[in-house]
């Protein structure tokens, strides 16, 4: 049952690795004791298999009872602990602290930069990622990388804080390292996955945002052209994706073919204030590159956006998250209107 168990989370069928693990749960508290370190390990696959199957407090509690039982009977510095550690932070949150307990107790038992803690040191990276806090999740990425690469190869384990590490760059401005660290991701996925896989997903759009930021436009239309074939496949990121190549689409001057991936999405998709004002930007600008432009409708379109966005930055009902996201989005607006209405004016006459 306990491996039943682990086949059934492997395959992700949660549900199914949950029942195998409640099962073997209950037959080994019988024979054995709560100290036992089967015991305890098989304690924290179910508490694993309950945060993946979404239930969270069933998660909590069979990984704190886990810690406890641990800590308590075999010690505070057994191995066990890492695993442990690192789940219970899974479940809590993305604690901080806990992943810090796991990355500490691996070097400690194991020596640093050991492949025990290689997957706490990626997900706290994330966590540093989320404050902003760029550039310590940036050597967190890159141990967690090299770690992996070098005991794991290729593997899909390398390739996350592959793309991590390229996103932490982007953020960085970076861009010439982001895309060195995104295209040793691709590789492994274009290696195990010929056909393609959704977990590139990310790493083709980030590939297709950083070309694009390096003016690599064609690069930035190929890959986003790949990402957006995944996403259609496994109903996975549509709008955003599509949104993303439109935004290449435009700025190659194919404003007609960024028209037609707009019109794709399902109008009725309710994507928030922040993203449905973006896809209207989008749109906007396509109208001005189409062959042939529609400049009145777009430049009547773009000053709606920026009315819009004004008044949201003013709006104190609304939240600081989206106020910033307005004020980020309203500079966009501004310089590209700036640029491209002072290209439309007619030249003097000689």
């Amino acid at each position: 049952l306990v491996n039943l168990g682990l086949m059934r989370f492997r395959q992700n069928n949660f549900a199914a690795a949950v029942e195998s693990q409640e099962q073997a749960i209950a037959l080994l508290s019988r024979v054995l004791k709560e100290g036992d370190p089967l015991f305890i390990g098989a304690l924290r696959d179910l508490g694993r298999s309950y945060w993946r199957a979404g239930r969270k407090d069933d998660a909590l509690r069979a990984l704190t009872r886990a810690r406890s039982l641990a800590e308590r009977e075999l010690g505070p510095e057994h191995p066990i602990l890492i695993s442990i550690y690192h789940n219970l932070a899974n479940a809590d949150g993305n604690s901080e602290a806990l992943y810090r307990k796991a990355i500490d107790l691996a070097a400690k038992t194991f020596g640093p930069d050991h492949a025990s803690g290689a997957l706490s040191m990626s997900n706290l990276g994330a966590v540093l990622t989320a404050r902003g806090d760029y550039m310590r999740a940036l050597e967190l990425f890159r141990r967690s990388a090299a770690i992996n690469r070098r005991v794991l190869g290729v593997n899909p384990a390398t390739a996350i804080p592959y793309t991590n590490a390229g996103d932490a760059l982007i953020q960085l401005g970076r861009h010439e390292e982001a895309l060195a660290s995104l295209h040793e991701a691709i590789k492994i996925y274009d290696e195990l996955y010929p056909e393609g896989h959704p977990t590139a997903l990310v790493t083709l759009i980030n590939l297709g945002d950083v070309t694009r930021r390096l003016g690599r436009l064609e690069e930035s239309r190929d890959y986003l052209r790949r990402a957006r074939e995944l996403s259609l496949k496994h109903k996975d990121s549509v709008a955003f994706v599509a949104m993303e190549l439109a935004d290449t689409l435009t700025a190659l001057g194919a404003g007609a073919e960024a028209l037609e991936v707009l019109a794709s999405l399902d109008p009725k998709l309710d994507l928030g204030l922040v993203f449905e004002t973006h896809r209207d930007w989008l749109r906007a600008k396509a109208l001005w590159t189409a062959s042939p432009p529609d400049r009145p409708r777009a430049r009547a379109t773009i000053k709606a956006i920026e009315a819009l966005l004004l008044a949201r930055v003013a709006d104190p009902k609304l939240s600081d998250g989206i106020r910033k996201m307005s004020r980020t989005q309203l500079a966009d607006v501004r310089a590209w209107l700036s640029e491209h209405v002072r290209e439309d004016r007619p030249k003097p006459k000689r």
